[in-house]
């Protein structure tokens, strides 16, 4: 029997099946009701069948029964609504468009201007943090469609940190930018670098986002177990945004250093200029501010040593060779922290090299970046994106170093030469073609002594001045680049004749070329002879050094080698550039070769002293002499800061010495965050989400304390032998007068003392050069020579042979037997040496810092009076 009813008897009812919904588990369409969605995921369902069937996803699934609540992506805890989101949004062109990012209609939007500057900016509502961040794309749009795009967040546009990179697929139509933040960025910056086949303009064909509200947790999740760069960089960033804008006449005058930088500013390699090529010198606040002493060019990146010896990068980091702890590009200088205890007196970076080196004041090298062919010296291949030290060079006191594309090198102050890298066409000097993945010793200098060397790229050459002023060269022979007028290459230093009784004063190697300037100020060069880079005037290669004419009546006192282009500095301040200028590196106003040094344009009224080249950017800089004030007192650190990790040991102001606690604000500072509450230690680990985390945070916490614990013994060790007084001292008297047995154990470690037992340090499970990664921060002190039944450890206990050893040195440090003790002081003291006194200044430092027990600043202080009259 049939139903029959009037239209306007009917009413609509919602169909259970849901067309635009695809199950993830079955990969079935139109799903019906009931289905499961992700509480986390916003795009994640599973149908009735997948959920019962036991299917396995992530995060914990809720069940969704009506159509409408489905399709409106309602997930509980979490905001949809875009103005909820986002307080407000620009695009970087035809603004009259944005809107259709957001309205949901099939409209889109386009850009307008030049290649790789598109960008769409948010400003979020205030505690919203980004779930879940989506764009539309359309790959039917073709050479419109995104296939590259940058997203970065910040406080401010000015300020801001790269969050994640896409690259977009060909078919994709949906682009996810960012998902599951639990930091809030009241900025971000989605920028479109490239479109499908080199398309200029860009189509975008709307926006979703899904937030939610900041929490507590989210606060936890965000602070730090450990110490971090990253809080004296936020110190060091607000100085600045809170110091004086000078304009630039006020600025000219105030400052004694001034820099001018023109060339290629693709990467901001310029430090903060605007613009991919600056065509004229352009002076640069920025750099200008730091003070800088010495600055070198890399490939696209730029190194800043300031007059207190503290170094700064900008520019692509690529592989880390910014040394900053990341891969991310630079637009504004930033000071490397990793050698912010060292005072460094130069950085080493080839313009076509992609790797770095830093020479501290005491002759330590660091290497940082890719770690091809072995370059950095550390017995590997791998890519570091801090500064480490080359341990093999750690007893030699090294005096200058160089970098090469794919090789390094290193000069002792015995004038030892030392080489390492890719050994292809012996640009190694060892006679061979073998890499070197570790400093070694080139032979062929034995009897001489080394003062000066410089590495090429590509097919390298090295060129090597001796202190007689002879110029050696070796490697690869094309175009004449060795200077011996012929194009073979040779494996070992061999002399440049040519050059014999010029008094050469400086060599540079640069791509298939060479420089040499004499103590007349005179140019000589060599080599392929392309894009001008000779300066001669034409393109033909040369074999054998040769004057630069046009600079035959000037006096030269300082040269820079760049990629395919060279700077002049005369004793009058002028600047001469030659060479490509493809980027307008030559400083000419144009991007026209200059075939012959000519004058550098915009430079008429300021003496420059100093020139350097990168890859293809140029910086010129006048230099003051810097007066080493006399330092009667410690430095004093600027805040109460402990990147050693004292925080992280509940160590708190209150410990800190009473000067540190006057100059601080009682606050502690972390990047880009408000002023806050620290939650604890316990706190910030548990609410790490992987075990694995977690695991490793309880490890670093230990090690801490470890290192804590070492420093106690250290100074508990020299307390006997000083004439400080503290608790300690009390106690042991009690000890003396409570246990008879406490004389007997001093005297038998006295005993000991006097014998002069070899004593020796290893580290513990010290590893081969292929397995030592990483793990230099854990090392432990043992003894290995004391297991005889007459030896210090037969005599003391456990505790008191680790303090020893952790205090004494390797047995060639130790005095040796014919050596007479000074009368004026104790047997212990007489054991130490030289490198002994290096480290305890180290941990003086510690002390005066506030980082070691009350009365380490006298014990250390003490012993190290007492070494002086050893």
């Amino acid at each position: 029997m049939g139903w029959r009813a009037l239209t306007s008897e009917m009413e609509r009812v919602s169909s259970p099946v849901n067309e635009n919904l695809i199950c993830d588990g079955c990969q079935s369409k139109q799903l019906k009701t009931p289905l499961y969605k992700c509480k986390i995921c916003p795009n994640f369902n599973f149908c009735s069948s997948c959920y019962k069937s036991g299917r396995v996803h992530m995060h914990e699934l809720y069940l969704v029964k009506e159509r409408d609540s489905c399709l409106t992506n309602s997930v509980p805890g979490f905001i949809d609504d875009w103005r909820r989101c986002v307080k407000n949004l620009t695009v970087s062109s035809r603004e009259n468009m944005a809107h259709r990012l957001t309205d949901g209609s099939n409209y889109f939007w386009q850009s307008f201007g030049k290649q790789g500057k598109h960008w769409i900016r948010l400003e979020m509502q205030a505690d919203i943090l980004v779930h879940h961040l989506h764009m539309k794309v359309d790959p039917s749009d073709s050479s419109y469609m995104p296939s590259l795009i940058v997203v970065s967040g910040g406080p401010s546009f000015s300020s801001m940190k790269e969050l994640s990179t896409i690259h977009v697929g060909q078919n994709d139509t949906t682009v996810h930018l960012l998902c599951e933040q639990s930091e809030y960025y009241q900025f971000i910056e989605i920028a479109i670098r490239q479109c499908r086949s080199g398309g200029i303009d860009c189509r975008i064909h709307g926006l979703n986002i899904l937030g939610r509200r900041k929490t507590e947790a989210d606060d936890t999740i965000n602070f730090q177990y450990l110490a971090s760069d990253e809080d004296l960089e936020c110190d060091n960033e607000t100085a600045i945004s809170n110091g004086r804008k000078w304009s630039t006449g006020e600025m000219l005058k105030k400052l004694e250093t001034k820099v001018y930088v023109w060339g290629l500013n693709d990467k901001d390699q310029l430090g903060g200029l605007r613009g991919s090529k600056i065509k004229l010198p352009a002076f640069s606040e920025t750099l200008s501010a730091l003070k800088p002493i010495t600055i070198s060019g890399g490939s696209k990146s730029l190194f800043i040593i300031s007059q207190d010896g503290k170094v700064y990068a900008c520019g692509e980091g690529t592989n880390g060779r910014l040394g900053l702890g990341h891969s991310n590009n630079v637009s504004f200088p930033r000071q490397i922290y990793s050698l912010s205890q060292f005072v460094i007196r130069k950085i080493a970076v080839h313009s076509g090299g992609r790797h770095a080196l830093a020479l501290t004041i005491d002759g330590k090298v660091f290497s940082w970046g890719e770690g091809d062919d072995g370059k950095l010296g550390h017995g590997n291949r791998m890519t570091y994106e801090k500064p480490r030290l080359i341990l093999a060079l750690k007893s030699k006191r090294i005096r200058d170093i160089a970098c090469g594309s794919a090789h390094s090198a290193a000069i002792s102050s015995s004038g030892e030469l030392y080489t390492w890298g890719l050994g292809d066409y012996g640009r190694l000097g060892h006679g061979d073609l073998v890499t070197q993945t570790k400093p070694k010793m080139v032979m062929a200098f034995a009897g001489k002594r080394v003062k000066q060397v410089s590495c090429g790229s590509r097919d390298a050459q090295t060129l090597a001045l001796t202190d007689d002023d002879m110029v050696y060269s070796w490697g690869d022979g094309d175009f004449g680049k060795l200077g011996r007028g012929g194009s073979e290459g040779c494996r070992v230093p061999e002399n440049i004749e040519s050059l014999n009784g010029l008094g050469v004063i400086h060599v540079e190697c640069g791509a298939q070329f060479s420089l040499a300037l004499t103590n007349s100020g005179q140019v000589w060069t060599w080599g392929k002879g392309d894009y001008f880079r000779l300066g001669h005037g034409e393109e033909s290669h040369v074999r054998r050094p040769q004057l630069i004419e046009s600079l035959r009546d000037k006096k030269i006192i300082h040269v820079a080698v760049g990629a395919l282009h060279c700077l002049a500095v005369t004793d009058s301040g002028q600047v001469y550039a030659w060479g490509d200028n493809d980027h307008g590196q030559q400083g000419n106003g144009t991007t026209t070769v200059n075939r012959k040094p000519a004058l550098v344009q915009g430079l008429d009224d300021v003496k420059i002293t100093r020139v350097a080249c990168g890859s293809s950017h140029s910086i010129a800089w006048t230099t003051v002499e810097v007066q080493t004030p006399r330092l009667l007192d410690p430095v004093l650190f600027p805040a109460p800061r402990d990147p050693l990790g004292a925080l992280s040991l509940g160590k708190n102001d209150s410990s800190l010495p009473d000067e540190l606690d006057a100059t601080s604000s009682n606050k502690t500072c972390f990047p880009c965050s408000k002023e806050t509450t620290r939650p604890s230690l316990t706190k910030i680990v548990l609410s790490l989400n992987i075990d694995l985390s977690r695991q490793q945070a309880l490890h670093n916490i230990l090690l801490a304390m470890q290192i804590h614990l070492a420093r106690e013994a250290v100074i508990s060790a020299f307390l006997p032998h000083t004439d400080v007084i503290d608790d300690l001292t009390l106690n042991v008297e009690k000890e003396r007068s409570v246990s008879p047995k406490f004389d007997e154990g001093l005297e038998l470690m006295k005993l000991s003392l006097s014998r002069n037992n070899k004593y020796s340090f290893v580290t513990k499970g010290s590893k081969t050069p292929s397995e030592d990664e990483g793990n230099q921060s854990r090392e432990m002190f043992t003894i290995n020579s004391l297991s005889s039944s007459g030896s210090l450890s037969s005599k003391v206990s456990p505790t008191a042979a680790s303090v020893l050893a952790a205090t004494l040195s390797s047995c060639e440090q130790v005095c040796s037997e014919n050596a007479e003790p000074n009368s004026d002081v104790d047997e212990f003291t007489n054991l130490l040496s030289s490198d002994d006194a290096r480290v305890l200044v180290d941990l003086l430092k510690l002390a005066v810092a506030g980082r070691m027990t009350d009365k380490a600043k006298d014990v250390i202080s003490s012993v190290l009076l007492n070494m002086s009259k050893t």
